[in-house]
């Protein structure tokens, strides 16, 4: 299954989906506000010589959605019309959620992917930048290390006990938010790559 522009077309804008927001709206509008995108990082897309297709599939919970999606939608609105950005619900759209699969198999929310004007994919950003990826796992074996009673780094957080998700947000919340602004330029620059560079296979 792949996804084709008249599919694609059936998404919502960005306005749509800040429309139909049950989770986070405020906080995700904030977050458009305080977004770290430059002039430079505008004119980077602005100068593309023609608009490119964005699919995003998110859900309100999602808290790295909530990270990293509004720097998504700053950029978009900063360059013009070189970014159609159109969104999809993964709860109703599972199966084109499971396209777009993380290294492990796993598939994980936001899912970003650029696309020409055929459809042709450009290239793609899974849940959080890859400098997140890394230091949220480097995070995790320390966590666990300091607290093996209550899991391990390889366990999905839903997997674990209530009382170990709660002492692992009481550290995690704190340096998340500590690190956000280092990932938010990091996913600047590979939102911007990922529009200029065919995807590598």
């Amino acid at each position: 299954m792949t996804i084709t522009a008249e599919q694609f077309a059936t998404g919502m804008t960005m306005d749509g989906y800040l429309n139909q927001m049950s989770q986070n709206r405020e906080q995700f509008e904030a977050n458009i506000a305080a977004a770290p995108v430059t002039a430079a990082d505008a004119a980077r897309l602005t100068a593309l010589p023609e608009p490119l297709n964005v699919l995003v599939i998110t859900e309100d919970w999602c808290g790295d959605s909530l990270a990293h999606l509004p720097v998504l939608f700053r950029l978009a609105r900063e360059s013009g019309d070189r970014l159609r950005v159109r969104i999809f619900k993964r709860d109703e759209h599972k199966d084109l959620a499971a396209q777009f699969p993380m290294p492990t198999g796993r598939v994980a929310i936001p899912i970003v992917v650029f696309f020409d004007q055929g459809m042709h994919e450009l290239g793609r950003f899974l849940e959080r930048p890859r400098i997140g990826h890394e230091e949220m796992a480097a995070f995790m074996a320390d966590f666990f290390a300091r607290h093996p009673d209550l899991g391990t780094a390889g366990q999905p957080i839903s997997a674990l006990t209530p009382e170990a998700r709660q002492a692992l947000f009481v550290e995690l919340g704190p340096w998340r938010k500590g690190r956000i602004d280092a990932w938010n330029r990091d996913a600047i620059a590979e939102f911007t790559a990922a529009a200029m560079l065919p995807v590598t296979t």
